[in-house]
């Protein structure tokens, strides 16, 4: 009698197994890890949703998260060979039922563990700046001192009614109310897609965010002033070239620093550069305008390198010098650029919000000065159509 030939499962990773890009190349899509055996395939969630261009013959490519993401799923990988791994030694049949059993059960031993360990977890495993990682950091400390959320059977919606009264407590404006809960309903986001939780607490309660937050930009006069004023050292020179291009690309700081001349592709004449934001994560595209390219002529088209400190500090001289009565910092390039450039010529929310990459609209609304001279122009061509 013929000895039946061994099987191996066949793993693999795959993205957008629904095809939902197909359209839309601008869209982000999970990433499975795909098991097949014996005819029948069975997949997996990685949890990792990447846009088309950055996934690559199972690899993701062109992230800031590079390693991280690719080590996530090489961990799933590993654990899919480790199942099999123990069925062979213990001479147990594997089957891709069992595989998924063994998955559930993991998971629901999870369930029963410490919210507070996995939120302290997930501040290291997300893809995030140290300004917004200590951020989460500091609700984690509230929220260890507060006491009443330590599991995940803790996570009830009058639990959350009391982390508002804490919130609401300690905190001085109401942004930072915000902020409370912002962060831990990130986390908690984090547990329901990890099947950690099966009901989200902040499904029946809702807070306003407060979009009043005062955002200094400058307008059109001291914009006017603050490029022409004459200047002498060489350091406030380079600051005010670094904020000038800011100010014409939408660039916050942390995205100029990274900011590289040789990533950008030339079409129709123009100079384009598209990356990821490192706040949001979102994908965002620019054109070079004429005055970014002068600031970049002047540099050998390299942006001067300068500490946020000695940046944010020349700024305030320049501003001085300029008759600029603002407190201006590295952030008010990027209002001014949505108030006073974006706004000026009339470009839509949406598309200033994409240029921006904001990841919600209302944060670009927020930022834009609805001036009366925009809203007269608005308006008068709505006039003159009717």
């Amino acid at each position: 009698m013929r000895k039946k030939k061994k099987c191996f499962p066949s793993v693999n990773v795959v993205f957008d197994i629904h095809k939902t890009t197909k359209a839309n190349k601008r869209k982000k899509a999970s990433i499975h890890v795909q098991v097949c055996y014996e005819r029948k395939c069975a997949y997996f969630p990685t949890g990792i949703r990447v846009y088309p261009d950055q996934y690559r013959d199972g690899r993701i490519i062109g992230s800031q998260e590079t390693i991280r993401l690719n080590a996530a799923i090489d961990e799933l990988k590993a654990r899919i060979w480790e199942y099999y791994d123990q069925c062979e030694k213990n001479d147990k049949p594997f089957t891709l039922s069992g595989l998924k059993a063994d998955f559930k059960e993991e998971e629901e031993k999870a369930k029963d563990g410490s919210f507070l360990d996995f939120f302290y977890q997930r501040i290291y495993e997300k893809g995030i700046s140290e300004g917004t990682r200590k951020a989460y950091l500091s609700v984690y400390n509230q929220l260890e001192k507060w006491g009443q959320i330590r599991t995940f059977a803790d996570l009830t919606t009058a639990n959350i009614y009391e982390w508002d009264r804490v919130a609401r407590e300690h905190a001085k404006r109401d942004k930072f109310v915000y902020s409370y809960h912002k962060f831990l309903k990130s986390i908690i986001n984090d547990a329901v897609k990890q099947d950690k939780i099966t009901k989200n607490p902040y499904n029946n309660f809702k807070i306003a965010r407060s979009f009043d937050i005062k955002h200094d930009y400058l307008a059109e006069d001291e914009l006017q002033r603050f490029t022409e004023v004459e200047l002498e050292d060489d350091s406030l020179i380079r600051a005010r070239d670094l904020f000038i291009f800011c100010t014409y690309t939408g660039l916050s700081f942390v995205d100029a620093k990274k900011f590289d001349f040789a990533d950008c592709t030339k079409t129709n004449g123009k100079y384009r550069y598209t990356s990821i934001r490192q706040k949001s994560g979102e994908r965002f595209m620019i054109t070079l305008l004429k005055p970014a390219m002068a600031v970049l002529k002047r540099n050998d088209y390299k942006l001067p390198n300068i500490d946020a400190h000695i940046y944010n500090r020349s700024l305030k001289t320049i501003a001085q010098l300029a008759k600029v009565r603002k407190t201006i910092t590295s952030h008010c390039a990027r209002v001014t650029f949505a108030s006073t450039i974006a706004g000026k010529h009339d470009i839509p929310l949406e598309i200033t919000a994409y240029i921006m990459g904001h990841a919600n609209i209302r944060q670009t609304r927020a930022y834009m000065k609805l001036q009366q001279p925009r809203l007269d122009r608005i308006l008068d061509a709505l006039d003159d159509k009717l």
